[in-house]
């Protein structure tokens, strides 16, 4: 059948048609993606903007955290100094050290001293509580802990930093080494 120019036209017009909503779904298409792609650029900006921000408030928070750990480790050492003070004041204290001192190997004063001692730490730990209290002579041998111990008793702790005040441990065949005079 010959075509009538109204069907030609119809069908031609869909072609265009046709083109033309291609054309259009194309540019759509092409459109939401970079819309997609602007709102996924747009919420990883976000995203690292937020870690940025949290990170920053984990920052402050450890910050705070540890001025204040700082603080109560300091009241805690600041305790203890005092505690330590006062007992290295004590005249009975200071007797027994100058007979061992006098007579250092002398066990029956050692035991005097390490009852001194474990009475001592008994009535202060509930406000500084600690795992053990030793006591040194003048050469850096223990003479007294609380509790006894038969392991450290009458040994040489004289290389020890918290004897000589040196800043490390020294080998412990180092010889001469002078106690401290006051805490460190």
């Amino acid at each position: 059948r010959p075509r009538t120019n109204a069907s030609w036209r119809a069908q031609a017009l869909s072609g265009i048609s046709r083109q033309r909503l291609s054309k259009i779904a194309m540019r759509i298409a092409m459109l939401a993606a970079v819309v997609v792609i602007g709102w996924l650029a747009l919420q990883a900006t976000m995203r690292r903007e937020s870690v940025e921000r949290a990170m920053e408030a984990r920052r402050h928070t450890l910050q705070v955290s540890a001025k204040f750990a700082a603080r109560e480790i300091l009241k805690e050492i600041d305790l203890r100094f005092d505690i330590l003070g006062r007992l290295a004041a004590d005249d009975e204290l200071r007797k027994q050290m100058t007979a061992i001192n006098q007579r250092p190997s002398d066990t029956d004063l050692w035991k005097r001293l390490e009852d001194w001692l474990g009475a001592r730490k008994a009535d202060n730990d509930g406000k500084a509580t600690s795992d053990s209290w030793f006591i040194n002579d003048a050469r850096g041998v223990q003479v007294a802990r609380s509790p006894r111990s038969e392991a450290s008793r009458g040994e040489n702790y004289a290389h020890r930093d918290y004897f000589h005040g040196q800043g490390v441990d020294l080998s412990p065949e180092t010889k001469d080494l002078k106690p401290i005079q006051e805490p460190h």
